[in-house]
């Protein structure tokens, strides 16, 4: 005779249950929702968009991923984005001499004499602080009163000049408002003193 018979996924499901269909392994019926020992989530939730099944120790229950600082998530129908909302320093062209810097700002350098950035007198602990040279001058990073910086050579309690027009230095706030700490540096001989 022939033929096939198409059912859908849940029709295939409810055939299983009327039947009381016997899983191969166990000897008894198939108990929907499906057990996670036998390779299902032993929940019945339909879950919302963006969910995916987390461990509760005994099934799976849907759930939404928890954005946290920093972490950007965006749920859509079958599918999941997870991206960074930090874009790094907001870059900032200075042509004069002199700049207080801000947390989280990052500054070029572009006067052809040296340019002098001061370290924001108020900064949280993680708040980073970047400069780049580009001008022939360079820059002079300098910690403002009562602030310090410590590079793996010492500590900076007068200033960090650049020996290059390419020289570049992000420093991060590790005690709030007084100590900050070289994270990253370019150049061919930064000067401490």
């Amino acid at each position: 005779m022939g033929g096939s018979i198409m059912i859908t996924a849940s029709d295939f499901v409810k055939w299983l249950q009327v039947f009381n269909v016997v899983y191969g392994g166990s000897g008894g019926p198939i108990d929907f929702p499906l057990a996670p020992s036998l390779g299902g989530t032993g929940s019945s939730l339909t879950p919302g968009v963006g969910a995916i099944p987390i461990g509760d120790g005994t099934n799976y229950v849907p759930a939404n991923i928890t954005a946290g600082s920093g972490i950007a998530i965006t749920n859509g129908a079958g599918s999941i984005t997870i991206s960074s909302t930090d874009a790094g320093p907001n870059w900032n062209s200075i042509s004069g001499t002199t700049q207080t810097a801000a947390a989280g700002q990052g500054y070029v350098c572009v006067n052809a004499a040296q340019t002098t950035v001061t370290l924001p007198a108020v900064a949280a602990f993680g708040d980073t602080v970047s400069v780049a040279a580009f001008g022939a001058g360079g820059f002079l990073l300098a910690p403002g009163a009562g602030q310090t910086i410590r590079t793996p050579t010492g500590t900076a309690s007068v200033s960090i000049v650049s020996a290059e027009a390419q020289d570049a230095i992000q420093v991060l706030c590790v005690v709030a408002n007084t100590t900050w700490q070289v994270l990253n540096s370019s150049s061919t001989g930064l000067v401490v003193t």
